[in-house]
């Protein structure tokens, strides 16, 4: 049944019915059977069984078979339960899926807009990183170097955290841990 719940057989509930029934009635004849054969308290009939001690308990055998249906319930419950997951994944992969497509569409119809009315949107901070490179063309290989440094620091969020440099490993470490700790604050 678990294998079955796996890959999604149609109709599980079906088979989960017919696997409870079955097993409460093949346990039923087999208790049945024995309540039939086991039968004989002297020992000399040849085509019965000497009587059952301790006897067959009836009270315990309903007990189970409550216990079995019961189980089978929570087995249909997780079957549907995760039918029901499962569908509620498909449909907000297809909304995920939707919104990008509509966020992708409103961005190209954005960039038209622009471009039609000639307008630029941009951030400040791009139009400095763009400046920055623009004059980045015009200097020697240190310059260029430094300039690369400045607005590699501008473009990242890092702006404000500080260089560690220390002659030993273990200073460097314990300020690493101070500023790592007091960011977490």
């Amino acid at each position: 049944l678990i294998i079955f719940l796996q890959s999604g057989l149609p109709h599980l509930h079906i088979h989960v019915i017919i696997y409870i029934i079955l097993f409460i009635a093949a346990n039923a004849a087999s208790i049945g059977f024995m309540g039939w054969f086991y039968t004989d308290t002297t020992g000399s009939l040849t085509f019965k069984g000497r009587k059952l001690d301790p006897p067959i308990s009836w009270p315990q055998e309903v007990t189970f078979w409550v216990s079995i249906a019961l189980l089978g319930t929570g087995f249909l419950m997780l079957e549907k339960f995760v039918k029901l997951y499962a569908n509620n994944l498909l449909e907000r992969s297809h909304q995920i899926q939707s919104l990008r497509d509509e966020n992708k569409a409103l961005a190209d119809q954005i960039k038209r807009k622009n471009d039609e009315a000639n307008i630029n949107v941009e951030a400040p901070m791009q139009k400095v990183l763009s400046i920055l490179q623009a004059m980045s063309s015009g200097l020697d290989s240190a310059g260029k170097e430094q300039m690369q440094f400045v607005i590699k620091t501008l473009a990242s969020n890092k702006l404000y955290e500080p260089t560690i440099q220390a002659s030993d490993v273990e200073t460097a470490s314990w300020l690493h841990n101070i500023l790592d700790d007091n960011h977490n604050q």
